[in-house]
């Protein structure tokens, strides 16, 4: 720190100051104590005068901004930059012309404190003669505009092929050179000064050719031009002249144009693409029927948007297809099947030819050729023709495994009645007492006769694949109506209805609500009197959970992994339990029921403490 009782003259930097061969000064901490050095003051002199003097010399606008600059400065510990002009003279009309300086500000410090400030002013003129050299000669065309849209500046490189001389732009305003033009660039001239923002370049082609020759067409750019301090000085513009590249795209296209109408009477997807980017260079109309989209939005893709086209776990083996093309060799065609989805979401199935169309003079692969054909309809043909003949054999198998099992299940009650009657019809004088025992063997095999064949049926329905009705079912309602018709069946046991959410699966409510009827009734069955049946639904995540608990007999654990097999029926008689009947076909339907709505069953048992059956369904919604 300075000692208070030091006077800034006394700083050794004063002395070095005076040694600068620049103009400069020092200035205090605080910005209110200053001394100049000799250059300083022998190039202004003005600066030993009044601080009214002092302001006079600088230009009207510039004044407050130089005050609020300083002021800003001063209050941080970082080297800034100040532009100004100073009056140097007037000319014969008495008009004051004025000098760019621009003044570099650094701070002194010690240990991070601002002791003083250094300031070093040089003409901005030095600077000069490189930047009109660079503009000069510049290949595009450069001029400045200023707020009131008056060419300052204007490179020879503008002029070319216009109807101005140089002399005549400049100093001129934009509307009278260009009327027309004007009113359609002021509100980008307006929108730069009023952003400060560069806007992207636009091209146009003049509305002024040169007597004789055909318009150019021209990009330009505008961009903001500020001092170093962040002022406006007008608006600068970039000029290209892009004819020679407009005529080279109308040719493109020429050409383009010539190759579509030969190509679209061919009954394919031609296309050409850019081997490096895998830009799509060309493609016929054809491609719209094929695959939806518009020549435009193709050629508009990029490889990766056209990779995406195609279905996720074939991609990659398509990414390297495209990585092998530009290995082909001369005349080499690469043939491959493949899936691509068309712009309504379907998937079409194409079958294209690939080859290498041009090359550079090294012989590396430049663009592809591609002729593709929609096969669709025969994939289609052929995937319907396959799944016919699965299907024709698993109906030949199951209608023979049905037979069989069939023919085995039903002999047992049949020879038991056929028995039953013998008896009768060869003994005339049997007690009646025995008769009745008789008759009501016939009835209990009969009765189990019927069931069998019902549910028979309801396997061979399963067996032959029926089409199953798609809708969207309310489990809740149909949880509570199944229960409600099967509380009368249940004797002397208790059935609950427990917690009831509400769900909403896809599927055919017949085979559920058989799917329920089959659950709750084994339930009941199984379970002796006095016990309890109880039925609930609940959401699990994305799944519907329906559970069927009964206190019964429960399963043996031998017995568990065997009970969805048809026409399996576990030994009670082990137990001393009497056996309830059954054809051993429910659980079997049961569980095709499920799996055919994608879903799962499960049975949790355990002997003499009961079972619950556990069902999942995926919710939609």
């Amino acid at each position: 720190m300075i000692p208070e009782q030091r006077t800034l003259s006394q700083l050794p930097l004063t002395q070095v100051l005076h040694a600068l061969p620049e103009p400069a000064w020092l200035a205090s901490a605080d910005g209110l104590e200053c001394i100049y050095n000799h250059k300083l003051t022998e190039t202004f002199p003005v600066v030993q005068q009044s601080r009214a003097e002092q302001q006079n010399l600088l230009h009207p606008e510039d004044r407050a901004m130089l005050q609020q600059l300083f002021a800003a400065g001063f209050q941080g510990q970082q080297e800034f930059r100040v532009s100004f002009r100073v009056r140097q003279d007037t000319d014969l009309a008495g008009t004051n012309l004025y000098q760019w300086h621009q003044v570099q500000v650094n701070p002194v410090l010690d240990q991070h404190q601002v002791l003083a400030w250094l300031g070093i002013v040089r003409p901005l003129d030095q600077t000069r003669d490189v930047l009109e050299a660079l503009f000069e000669h510049a290949p595009v065309g450069m001029a400045l505009l200023d707020p009131g849209y008056r060419l300052q500046m204007i490179n020879p490189k503008l002029t070319e092929r216009t109807r101005y001389t140089r002399d005549e732009y400049l100093k001129s305003h934009l509307g009278e050179l260009f009327p027309d033009t004007f009113q359609q660039v002021r509100p980008l001239i307006d929108q730069v000064l009023s952003s400060g923002e560069q806007l992207e370049p636009m091209a146009f082609q003049s509305l002024y050719p040169p007597e004789g020759q055909p318009a150019p067409h021209w990009q330009i750019t505008y961009f903001p031009v500020k001092t170093r301090d962040g002022r406006m000085l007008g608006v600068g513009s970039l000029t290209e002249n892009i004819s020679a590249r407009k005529e080279a795209e109308q040719q493109l296209q020429e050409s383009r144009e010539f190759l579509r109408r030969i190509t679209e009477a061919v009954p394919a997807v031609i296309s050409l693409r850019d081997v490096e980017t895998g830009k799509t260079l060309f493609s016929n109309n054809y491609a719209a029927s094929v695959i939806g989209y518009a020549l435009s939005e193709l050629e508009a893709m990029t490889e990766t948007e056209l990779i995406q086209l195609f279905p996720a776990e074939e991609r990659a083996d398509t990414y390297q297809h495209y990585q092998t093309i530009p290995d082909l060799a001369e005349g080499e065609v690469r043939e491959r099947e493949f899936r691509i989805r068309h712009k309504n979401g379907q998937w079409r199935w194409i079958y294209g030819k690939t080859t290498i169309f041009t090359r550079d003079a090294q012989g590396k692969a430049l663009s592809a050729l591609s002729a593709s054909l929609d096969i669709t309809e025969r994939k289609e043909f052929e995937v319907a023709l396959k799944h016919s003949e699965q299907q024709l054999i698993r109906l030949m198998e199951a209608q023979k495994r049905f037979v069989s099992e069939a023919s085995h299940e039903i002999k047992t009650p049949l020879a038991g009645i056929q028995g039953n009657l013998e008896v009768l019809l060869r003994y005339a004088d049997i007690p009646e007492e025995e008769k009745r025992e008789i008759l009501q063997d016939c009835h209990r095999e009969a009765t189990r006769l019927g069931r069998l064949v019902q549910d028979l049926l309801g396997m061979a329905r399963g067996n032959t694949d029926l089409q199953m009705i798609e809708d969207d079912v309310r489990l809740e309602g149909m949880v509570q109506d199944t229960f409600r018709e099967l509380e009368r069946t249940r004797g002397n046991r208790q059935i609950r209805l427990g917690e009831v959410e509400p769900c909403l699966v896809l599927g055919d409510p017949d085979r559920l609500k058989q799917l329920l009827v089959i659950l709750i009734s084994n339930a009941i069955k199984y379970t002796p009197a006095g016990g309890q049946v109880t039925l609930q639904l609940k959401r699990q995540g994305h799944q519907a959970e329906i559970r069927v608990s009964d206190t019964g007999i429960g399963i043996g654990k031998e017995d568990l992994k065997h009970v969805f097999e048809r026409f399996y029926r576990a030994d009670l008689s082990h137990q001393g339990i009497e056996d309830p009947g059954g054809s051993g076909l429910g659980l079997s339907i049961a569980r095709w029921i499920v799996e055919e709505h994608k879903g799962h069953i499960h049975l949790e048992s355990e002997l003499g403490k009961g079972t619950t059956a556990v069902v999942t369904f995926p919710l939609i919604g």
